[in-house]
């Protein structure tokens, strides 16, 4: 075998098995396997995530969440809009916040009600499917028996996050691209209500 060709076969094998160590450490360590730099430069990302937003919640002035830096960079592609974080804990944080807010100042205490209110018919939403797709993920990822009329206390730690790891994958699709980088996370979500 020719010296070029052994260098060949030598920087393929040597790629393959970076590929497989960073498949490996995104299984076993998402969180830090993409920098928030990253994140926000990444095409190939969602919106949502790029803007450590992973829920989009509209930008207000009024609203002074905490980790929020104002509203996303401008792009070519879509009209500002979303709220931009410093990280995504500080993303779903504010995500929480409202939906503890919904229940707590709106009376709204089922998964319809909170989805409803967070992407109405009149924003070219389907809440009726949107409620039905949360309650289905749930259902599927954690074997639970949650329905649109399911009731959902303020302080109920473990629904609201579970709904807010699924409003996310509805917010921005489940890609190849996003599982591998353990997107979305619960370890993450976790830490947003540790923030509340």
């Amino acid at each position: 075998m020719r010296t070029a060709t052994k260098y060949a076969w030598a920087i393929t094998l040597a790629a393959i098995g970076g590929a497989i160590l960073l498949l490996k450490r995104s299984q076993s360590n998402p969180p830090s396997l993409i920098t928030n730099d990253d994140m926000q430069t990444d095409p190939k990302l969602p919106r949502g995530y790029r803007n450590n937003n992973p829920l989009n919640i509209d930008y207000n002035v009024r609203n002074q969440w905490k980790g929020q830096l104002g509203i996303e960079p401008e792009s070519p592609k879509y009209k500002q809009r979303f709220a931009l974080f410093s990280s995504m804990p500080y993303g779903y944080r504010a995500a929480l916040v409202l939906m503890r807010n919904y229940i707590k100042n709106y009376g709204l205490n089922t998964i319809f009600e909170i989805i409803n209110r967070w992407a109405p018919a009149e924003d070219n939403n389907y809440p009726v499917s949107y409620a039905k797709n949360v309650c289905r993920i749930i259902n599927e990822k954690w074997g639970a028996s949650v329905t649109p009329d399911t009731v959902v206390a303020r302080n109920d730690k473990d629904t609201l996050t579970k709904m807010a790891y699924a409003m996310s994958i509805i917010e921005n699709g489940n890609t190849e691209y996003t599982r591998m980088l353990g997107l979305p996370n619960m370890e993450i979500i976790n830490e947003a209500w540790r923030l509340l």
